[in-house]
């Protein structure tokens, strides 16, 4: 309004210029925020992803560095990419809590997760790190979710390998490293080993026993699936390949990348990755399909597998003194077990009484907290008990951990 105080002032139109320019001022500078926020969005959020569908690179300088790597007495840098099990998803909560207080941090743990707040609300370890899947992939969608979480963890991640298990693994840090440090080749070549089976004449590795990828192999199979190869897609529909994906990019790695799956049994006789439990692989209670899945991969590959491969052993050859894997394992075992190893490799020479008495101490008494695909322990009275505890010790050396720990 004009100063009526003036008196030899007369009301004009122009009198309102100035406060209407101060409001167009205002709304100018909001709508260039708005529109540099909007900039900054796309280019941090968007565009590489949109990008990145379209392009594979080798270029690793913006990647996520491994927390662990001023703590490495190694060169070679992996991840362990823990995918949702199929299996009692109920429970996935307290196994992923029990995997973040074990052997999660030391095996440079990625949790893939659908629900924060259902599947692991309470971190108790900052270095485990969480994948989200996208809200448009459901839990039963296994293909989508692979192929999603092999882009993220590619454009996301430094690394050279990353191996691949459920939240009902359990791993050994250690070994791992050994194994990879020991007996891979180069992460520039397509690399896939794990526990080799028999599917209908055509070889695939576990996803329970859990398989190792070179950065390499998953480069390259992002690039096939860019390129729409068929050999590395499948049908959408089909429930049982959504169940089980690994079959879809088994069929990729060796018919499109060349990646071929491995002996990988320490001495040609004691397997390293186990789609069992220690109790079960020990008292040799394993299910027929798994028995039947051994055989003629000699024929299929016979310049990798030999005829001992059909047999699957048990007792104390069941297991190598390398084992990297068990599977089955819920979070009161997984503790357990972690449990065990560490008093073991603390005390070497600890008798058979005393190691008796702590595992009926940290083992899980009940059939249901052990879940339905493992077994209960042996009596302490027959041969199995004496073989688990020999097992024990066998997959627990100190040496190997203090020389190739993460």
């Amino acid at each position: 309004a004009p100063d009526t105080t003036d008196t030899n002032h007369k009301y004009t139109k122009e009198d309102d210029r100035p406060k209407q320019q101060g409001w167009w001022t205002i709304m100018s500078v909001a709508l260039c925020i708005l529109l540099l926020w909007a900039v900054f969005y796309y280019e941090t959020n968007i565009a590489p992803r949109t990008n990145f569908k379209n392009t594979v690179t080798n270029d690793r300088s913006n990647l996520q560095r491994n927390p662990f790597s001023d703590k490495q007495k190694h060169e070679t840098s992996f991840v362990t990419i823990v995918m949702p099990s199929v299996v009692n998803y109920k429970e996935r909560e307290r196994r992923l809590t029990a995997i973040a207080k074990t052997w999660g941090p030391a095996s440079h743990a990625i949790y893939v997760i659908h629900n924060l707040q259902k599947e692991y609300p309470t971190p108790v370890d900052d270095r485990i790190r969480i994948l989200q899947v996208p809200s448009n992939i459901t839990f039963d969608d296994g293909l989508p979710r692979l192929y999603h979480v092999l882009r993220e963890v590619y454009q996301n991640y430094e690394f050279d390998y990353a191996f691949f298990v459920n939240d009902h693994t359990f791993v050994i840090p250690e070994h791992l490293c050994h194994y990879i440090q020991t007996y891979l080749a180069s992460a520039n070549k397509n690399i896939y080993v794990g526990h080799a089976l028999n599917n209908q004449n055509d070889a695939f590795n576990s996803g329970a026993a859990g398989y190792i990828l070179s950065r390499s192999t998953i480069k390259d199979f992002i690039q096939a699936l860019n390129a729409k190869d068929p050999n590395c897609i499948a049908d959408g529909g089909n429930k049982w390949l959504q169940g089980n994906p690994g079959l879809v990019t088994a069929n990729c790695f060796q018919k499109s990348l060349n990646a071929i799956v491995k002996d990988t049994r320490e001495a040609k006789k004691y397997h390293r990755f186990h789609a069992y439990g220690i109790v079960r692989m020990v008292m040799g209670k394993v299910d027929d399909w798994y028995r039947n899945k051994h055989a003629k991969l000699n024929d299929l590959l016979p310049n990798i597998f030999d005829d001992s491969y059909a047999q699957v052993l048990k007792g104390v050859d069941c297991c190598s003194s390398e084992t990297i894997s068990f599977h089955y394992v819920e979070s009161m075992e997984t503790m357990a077990l972690h449990r065990i190893r560490t008093e073991l490799q603390t005390n070497p020479t600890m008798n058979d009484t005393n190691l008796s008495k702590l595992i009926q101490q940290v083992w899980p008494s009940d059939a249901k907290l052990l879940g339905g695909y493992a077994r209960m322990l042996p009596s302490t009275n027959t041969e199995d008990w004496t073989n688990l505890l020999f097992v024990l010790r066998r997959i627990s050396p100190k040496g190997l951990a203090d020389t190739c720990h993460p």
